[in-house]
């Protein structure tokens, strides 16, 4: 109320640390609404030295816990969940593999990207993370939802789905084991209908390379097939013969 009567507009964020049931209530209250813990800058750590919801302070600890909150059930334009702040290359912690995975996952969820580094003094590979603007087009699309996770197998592969506003879907297939820990690279084959796709896909964009699939080579029209590292991701916006995808 009080917000209001100054007549100015506000980004009002809410931090309540995912307690309290947070998601259910915070998008009538706020634009932004946290939904766990503090988040370090780190990959892996599933340990709570912070108040809050969650499985852990690190990347692959909070995409766990909003895995569970199924967010496209909550998500909406002006009421969007926040993971914290981007880690993004936080040195040394935050590697770009590290990195890479928490700006996918983030932009699938529709989050302010809020960036916790000194902008005058990025890197190119920084900027290389933080200003893709297919990325960006992801999180910021006009759907205003989020992704959920659609396929979790038994060794640590994820995949995660949400619909765009033209009709296209944007896909994620992540293998969350930790590379510096040993982790090996694992084959992956994705079936398009394990992402809820309808329909045919058309054209298969992956949107950090910035380049085309070709079609009958890269991919088929039933499925992908790669050879993923461990603490990696592709990340795919995708067209159909009809839409929407999903």
């Amino acid at each position: 109320m009080h917000l209001n009567a100054t007549n100015h507009t506000f980004f009002f964020a809410l931090c309540e640390w995912g307690n309290e049931d947070v998601q259910s209530w915070g998008a009538s209250v706020a634009q932004s609404y946290r939904i766990q813990m503090d988040h370090l800058p780190l990959y892996n750590f599933p340990l709570h030295t912070a108040a809050g919801m969650g499985f852990g302070q690190g990347t692959k600890n909070i995409i766990d816990y909003v895995a569970t909150l199924k967010p496209s059930t909550f998500v909406k334009q002006y009421g969007w969940m926040d993971p914290d702040f981007l880690m993004t290359l936080f040195f040394p912690t935050m590697t770009y593999r590290y990195s890479k995975v928490e700006v996918s996952l983030w932009a699938m969820w529709s989050a302010p990207l809020i960036v916790a580094t000194q902008i005058s003094n990025m890197t190119q590979e920084k900027i290389s993370l933080l200003t893709n603007l297919e990325v960006i087009a992801i999180d910021q699309d006009d759907s205003n939802t989020a992704a959920d996770m659609v396929f979790n197998s038994t060794n640590n592969v994820q995949f995660w789905a949400r619909p765009l506003a033209n009709g296209d879907a944007a896909v994620v297939i992540l293998n969350q084991n930790d590379y510096l820990w040993g982790a090996p690279a694992v084959n992956v084959t994705a079936l398009w209908k394990q992402f809820g796709l309808t329909q045919l896909p058309t054209r298969v964009r992956d949107v950090w390379a910035k380049k085309d699939l070709v079609p009958g080579v890269d991919f088929t029209n039933t499925s992908y097939t790669t050879l993923l590292d461990a603490s990696d991701v592709r990340m795919f916006r995708i067209s159909c013969e009809s839409k929407p995808c999903l």
